[in-house]
Protein backbone atom coordinates (compact mmCIF):
# COMPACT_ATOMS: atom_id res chain seq x y z
CA UNK A 1 0.00 0.00 0.00
CA UNK A 2 3.20 2.28 0.55
CA UNK A 3 3.92 1.43 -2.78
CA UNK A 4 0.75 2.76 -4.31
CA UNK A 5 0.53 5.72 -2.30
CA UNK A 6 4.00 7.07 -3.26
CA UNK A 7 2.84 6.13 -7.11
CA UNK A 8 -0.43 8.49 -6.35
CA UNK A 9 1.53 11.05 -4.88
CA UNK A 10 3.67 10.94 -7.77
CA UNK A 11 1.09 11.16 -10.29
CA UNK A 12 -1.20 13.45 -8.25
CA UNK A 13 1.94 15.93 -8.25
CA UNK A 14 2.56 15.75 -12.06
CA UNK A 15 -1.26 16.25 -12.46
CA UNK A 16 -1.36 19.09 -10.73
CA UNK A 17 1.70 20.78 -12.61
CA UNK A 18 -0.39 19.78 -15.62
CA UNK A 19 -2.98 21.66 -14.50
CA UNK A 20 -1.17 24.79 -13.62
CA UNK A 21 0.00 24.45 -17.10
CA UNK A 22 -3.26 24.05 -18.89
CA UNK A 23 -5.02 27.39 -16.78
CA UNK A 24 -1.78 29.42 -17.96
CA UNK A 25 -2.38 28.17 -21.44
CA UNK A 26 -6.11 29.14 -20.82
CA UNK A 27 -5.75 32.32 -19.98
CA UNK A 28 -2.81 33.22 -22.93
CA UNK A 29 -5.34 32.26 -25.17
CA UNK A 30 -8.29 34.27 -23.32
CA UNK A 31 -5.67 37.11 -24.00
CA UNK A 32 -4.89 36.61 -27.12
CA UNK A 33 -8.31 36.54 -28.18
CA UNK A 34 -9.20 39.79 -26.27
CA UNK A 35 -6.11 41.34 -28.04
CA UNK A 36 -7.75 41.89 -31.39
CA UNK A 37 -10.98 43.13 -30.09
CA UNK A 38 -9.44 45.70 -27.52
CA UNK A 39 -7.01 47.09 -30.45
CA UNK A 40 -9.93 47.95 -32.59
CA UNK A 41 -11.39 49.53 -29.53
CA UNK A 42 -8.26 51.34 -28.68
CA UNK A 43 -7.82 52.50 -32.58
CA UNK A 44 -11.45 53.91 -32.08
CA UNK A 45 -10.44 55.70 -28.78
CA UNK A 46 -7.13 57.40 -30.58
CA UNK A 47 -9.59 58.97 -33.11
CA UNK A 48 -11.49 60.49 -30.11
CA UNK A 49 -8.51 61.47 -28.67
CA UNK A 50 -7.39 63.21 -32.19
CA UNK A 51 -10.60 65.37 -32.05
CA UNK A 52 -10.42 65.96 -28.48
CA UNK A 53 -6.74 67.39 -29.27
CA UNK A 54 -7.93 69.57 -32.29
CA UNK A 55 -11.17 71.01 -30.26
CA UNK A 56 -9.03 71.11 -27.05
CA UNK A 57 -10.21 74.99 -27.02
CA UNK A 58 -13.64 74.08 -27.30
CA UNK A 59 -13.97 71.24 -25.42
CA UNK A 60 -12.01 69.45 -22.67
CA UNK A 61 -14.08 66.74 -21.83
CA UNK A 62 -12.16 63.53 -21.79
CA UNK A 63 -13.93 60.77 -24.27
CA UNK A 64 -15.84 57.87 -22.74
CA UNK A 65 -16.72 54.43 -24.00
CA UNK A 66 -19.28 51.73 -21.89
CA UNK A 67 -17.24 49.13 -23.32
CA UNK A 68 -14.32 49.79 -21.93
CA UNK A 69 -12.27 52.29 -19.17
CA UNK A 70 -9.17 54.16 -20.52
CA UNK A 71 -6.23 55.90 -19.44
CA UNK A 72 -3.26 57.91 -20.97
CA UNK A 73 0.07 58.76 -20.09
CA UNK A 74 2.95 60.99 -21.48
CA UNK A 75 6.63 59.53 -21.88
CA UNK A 76 7.47 59.75 -18.83
CA UNK A 77 4.86 57.80 -17.32
CA UNK A 78 3.24 59.98 -15.65
CA UNK A 79 -0.45 60.02 -15.51
CA UNK A 80 -2.35 62.38 -17.64
CA UNK A 81 -6.23 61.56 -17.16
CA UNK A 82 -7.11 58.05 -15.95
CA UNK A 83 -10.42 56.17 -15.37
CA UNK A 84 -8.69 52.90 -14.61
CA UNK A 85 -9.87 51.14 -11.28
CA UNK A 86 -6.20 48.97 -11.24
CA UNK A 87 -2.83 50.92 -11.94
CA UNK A 88 -1.31 49.63 -15.11
CA UNK A 89 1.42 48.23 -15.98
CA UNK A 90 2.87 50.06 -19.24
CA UNK A 91 5.78 47.62 -20.08
CA UNK A 92 3.27 45.08 -20.98
CA UNK A 93 0.85 44.69 -23.62
CA UNK A 94 -1.84 42.61 -22.17
CA UNK A 95 -2.26 40.76 -19.11
CA UNK A 96 -4.69 39.92 -16.41
CA UNK A 97 -4.85 41.75 -12.85
CA UNK A 98 -6.71 41.79 -10.04
CA UNK A 99 -9.88 40.69 -12.33
CA UNK A 100 -9.18 43.45 -14.54
CA UNK A 101 -7.99 42.84 -18.76
CA UNK A 102 -5.85 46.23 -19.60
CA UNK A 103 -4.19 46.50 -23.14
CA UNK A 104 -1.52 49.12 -23.81
CA UNK A 105 -1.28 50.67 -26.93
CA UNK A 106 1.70 53.02 -28.28
CA UNK A 107 -0.08 55.63 -30.56
CA UNK A 108 2.14 57.08 -33.36
CA UNK A 109 0.52 60.56 -32.90
CA UNK A 110 1.10 61.76 -29.37
CA UNK A 111 -2.60 63.36 -28.93
CA UNK A 112 -2.55 65.55 -25.85
CA UNK A 113 1.05 64.47 -24.94
CA UNK A 114 -0.10 60.45 -25.02
CA UNK A 115 2.88 58.21 -25.07
CA UNK A 116 0.72 54.94 -23.50
CA UNK A 117 -2.82 54.10 -24.20
CA UNK A 118 -4.65 51.98 -21.60
CA UNK A 119 -7.93 50.12 -21.72
CA UNK A 120 -9.41 48.25 -18.90
CA UNK A 121 -11.92 45.54 -19.36
CA UNK A 122 -13.53 43.45 -16.63
CA UNK A 123 -12.02 39.79 -16.81
CA UNK A 124 -15.48 37.98 -17.00
CA UNK A 125 -13.82 34.22 -15.72
CA UNK A 126 -15.46 32.10 -18.53
CA UNK A 127 -12.11 30.97 -19.57
CA UNK A 128 -11.59 30.13 -15.81
CA UNK A 129 -14.88 28.09 -15.44
CA UNK A 130 -14.36 26.15 -18.50
CA UNK A 131 -10.55 25.15 -17.71
CA UNK A 132 -11.84 23.71 -14.67
CA UNK A 133 -14.54 22.01 -15.89
CA UNK A 134 -12.12 20.42 -18.20
CA UNK A 135 -9.48 19.25 -15.34
CA UNK A 136 -12.48 18.13 -13.17
CA UNK A 137 -13.63 15.92 -16.08
CA UNK A 138 -10.04 14.98 -17.26
CA UNK A 139 -8.51 15.04 -14.37
CA UNK A 140 -11.07 12.61 -12.02
CA UNK A 141 -10.84 10.34 -15.77
CA UNK A 142 -6.91 10.52 -15.60
CA UNK A 143 -6.87 9.82 -11.59
CA UNK A 144 -9.39 6.75 -12.01
CA UNK A 145 -6.92 4.71 -14.76
CA UNK A 146 -3.84 5.91 -12.71
CA UNK A 147 -5.25 4.35 -9.69
CA UNK A 148 -6.37 0.90 -11.42
CA UNK A 149 -3.17 1.30 -13.32
CA UNK A 150 -1.09 1.73 -9.71
CA UNK A 151 -3.33 -1.25 -8.35
CA UNK A 152 -2.63 -3.52 -10.61
CA UNK A 153 1.05 -2.51 -10.88
CA UNK A 154 1.55 -2.87 -6.57
CA UNK A 155 -0.05 -6.57 -7.61
CA UNK A 156 2.54 -7.46 -10.08
CA UNK A 157 5.20 -6.10 -7.92
CA UNK A 158 3.98 -7.61 -4.67
CA UNK A 159 3.31 -11.35 -6.47
CA UNK A 160 6.90 -12.69 -5.64
CA UNK A 161 6.91 -11.74 -1.95
CA UNK A 162 3.27 -12.59 -1.77
CA UNK A 163 4.71 -16.45 -3.27
CA UNK A 164 7.55 -16.56 -0.87
CA UNK A 165 5.34 -15.36 2.16
CA UNK A 166 2.76 -18.09 0.98
CA UNK A 167 5.71 -20.91 0.30
CA UNK A 168 6.99 -19.85 4.06
CA UNK A 169 3.61 -20.74 5.16
CA UNK A 170 3.35 -23.53 3.73
CA UNK A 171 6.28 -24.47 5.02
CA UNK A 172 5.69 -23.71 8.50
CA UNK A 173 2.87 -25.51 8.37
CA UNK A 174 3.56 -28.82 7.72
CA UNK A 175 6.61 -28.70 9.53
CA UNK A 176 4.05 -28.66 12.51
CA UNK A 177 2.18 -30.73 11.70
CA UNK A 178 4.84 -33.09 11.03
CA UNK A 179 5.99 -32.79 14.54
CA UNK A 180 3.49 -33.13 15.65
CA UNK A 181 3.36 -36.98 16.06
CA UNK A 182 7.11 -37.63 17.21
CA UNK A 183 6.90 -35.28 19.86
CA UNK A 184 3.51 -37.17 20.92
CA UNK A 185 5.46 -40.07 20.93
CA UNK A 186 8.11 -38.79 23.18
CA UNK A 187 6.33 -37.49 25.88
CA UNK A 188 3.76 -40.32 26.15
CA UNK A 189 6.31 -42.71 26.27
CA UNK A 190 8.78 -40.41 28.83
CA UNK A 191 5.63 -40.30 31.12
CA UNK A 192 4.66 -44.59 30.88
CA UNK A 193 8.35 -45.03 32.34
CA UNK A 194 8.25 -46.27 35.89
CA UNK A 195 11.19 -44.03 37.19
CA UNK A 196 11.28 -45.61 40.71
CA UNK A 197 13.62 -48.56 40.08
CA UNK A 198 15.70 -46.70 37.98
CA UNK A 199 19.04 -45.15 38.77
CA UNK A 200 19.32 -41.89 39.94
CA UNK A 201 21.63 -41.32 37.18
CA UNK A 202 19.03 -42.07 34.32
CA UNK A 203 16.52 -40.35 36.15
CA UNK A 204 18.14 -37.30 35.49
CA UNK A 205 18.31 -37.81 32.11
CA UNK A 206 14.51 -39.04 31.66
CA UNK A 207 13.87 -35.48 33.52
CA UNK A 208 16.56 -33.65 31.06
CA UNK A 209 14.36 -35.60 28.19
CA UNK A 210 10.94 -34.52 29.51
CA UNK A 211 11.75 -31.04 29.86
CA UNK A 212 13.63 -31.09 26.46
CA UNK A 213 10.11 -32.07 25.33
CA UNK A 214 7.96 -29.86 26.69
CA UNK A 215 10.16 -26.71 25.36
CA UNK A 216 9.77 -28.58 21.95
CA UNK A 217 5.90 -28.71 23.04
CA UNK A 218 5.64 -25.89 23.85
CA UNK A 219 7.38 -24.09 20.31
CA UNK A 220 4.72 -26.25 18.86
CA UNK A 221 2.01 -24.31 20.43
CA UNK A 222 3.36 -21.25 19.79
CA UNK A 223 3.58 -22.48 15.59
CA UNK A 224 -0.09 -23.80 15.80
CA UNK A 225 -1.23 -20.85 17.27
CA UNK A 226 0.64 -18.58 15.02
CA UNK A 227 -1.01 -20.53 11.73
CA UNK A 228 -4.04 -21.53 13.09
CA UNK A 229 -4.91 -19.32 16.30
CA UNK A 230 -6.02 -16.63 14.06
CA UNK A 231 -8.47 -18.20 12.06
CA UNK A 232 -9.79 -20.83 14.69
CA UNK A 233 -12.96 -19.13 16.47
CA UNK A 234 -12.67 -18.28 20.19
CA UNK A 235 -14.58 -20.88 22.48
CA UNK A 236 -15.25 -18.81 25.33
CA UNK A 237 -16.06 -19.91 28.70
CA UNK A 238 -16.09 -18.89 32.43
CA UNK A 239 -12.21 -19.81 33.39
CA UNK A 240 -10.94 -20.03 36.88
CA UNK A 241 -7.98 -17.69 36.32
CA UNK A 242 -5.68 -19.07 39.68
CA UNK A 243 -6.92 -23.08 39.08
CA UNK A 244 -5.10 -22.21 35.40
CA UNK A 245 -2.18 -20.30 36.79
CA UNK A 246 -1.89 -23.41 38.88
CA UNK A 247 -2.03 -25.84 36.25
CA UNK A 248 0.51 -23.97 33.81
CA UNK A 249 3.24 -23.57 37.17
CA UNK A 250 2.64 -27.42 37.09
CA UNK A 251 3.61 -27.71 33.63
CA UNK A 252 6.84 -25.51 33.69
CA UNK A 253 7.67 -27.41 37.02
CA UNK A 254 10.28 -29.45 36.01
CA UNK A 255 12.31 -26.83 33.87
CA UNK A 256 11.93 -24.22 37.11
CA UNK A 257 13.84 -27.48 38.67
CA UNK A 258 15.84 -27.53 36.41
CA UNK A 259 16.97 -23.51 36.20
CA UNK A 260 16.46 -23.95 40.47
CA UNK A 261 14.17 -21.57 40.58
CA UNK A 262 11.15 -21.13 43.08
CA UNK A 263 8.46 -19.27 43.26
CA UNK A 264 5.80 -18.10 45.82
CA UNK A 265 2.26 -17.77 44.88
CA UNK A 266 -0.33 -14.79 46.12
CA UNK A 267 -3.63 -16.20 44.15
CA UNK A 268 -7.01 -15.29 45.02
CA UNK A 269 -9.94 -16.62 43.32
CA UNK A 270 -10.82 -14.93 39.74
CA UNK A 271 -12.88 -15.80 37.33
CA UNK A 272 -12.64 -14.59 33.17
CA UNK A 273 -15.00 -15.05 30.24
CA UNK A 274 -12.60 -16.22 27.38
CA UNK A 275 -10.39 -18.73 25.44
CA UNK A 276 -9.22 -21.14 27.95
CA UNK A 277 -6.43 -22.04 25.18
CA UNK A 278 -4.96 -17.90 24.36
CA UNK A 279 -5.66 -17.11 28.42
CA UNK A 280 -3.09 -19.77 29.13
CA UNK A 281 -0.91 -19.06 25.99
CA UNK A 282 -0.85 -15.29 27.96
CA UNK A 283 0.25 -17.17 31.33
CA UNK A 284 3.03 -19.10 29.76
CA UNK A 285 4.46 -15.73 28.05
CA UNK A 286 4.55 -13.95 31.71
CA UNK A 287 8.14 -13.13 31.99
CA UNK A 288 10.04 -14.03 34.96
CA UNK A 289 10.46 -10.72 36.87
CA UNK A 290 14.19 -11.88 38.79
CA UNK A 291 17.04 -14.20 38.63
CA UNK A 292 16.08 -16.58 41.49
CA UNK A 293 12.40 -16.43 42.07
CA UNK A 294 9.06 -15.81 40.24
CA UNK A 295 6.05 -14.21 41.75
CA UNK A 296 2.43 -14.59 41.01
Amino acid sequence: MSFLALYLLLWGTIVALFCVAYIQVEKESMLSAKRTMLNELANEHVKALRFLHANFDKTRVYPRHEAFRSAIYDGSEVEIFSLLHVKPLLHRIIYLKEGMIHYIKEPEAHYLGTQYLVLEVEDDGLWRANAVRNIVIFGSVGLVVLGIGGYFLTRLLLRPMREAVGLLDRFIKDTTHELNTPLHTIVSNIEMIDTKELPPATVRKLQRIRIGAQTVSGLYQDLMYLTLGHNVMSQNEEIRVDMLMQERLEYFALSKEAKKLTQTLALRPATLWMDRQKLAKIMDNIPILCSSCTKF
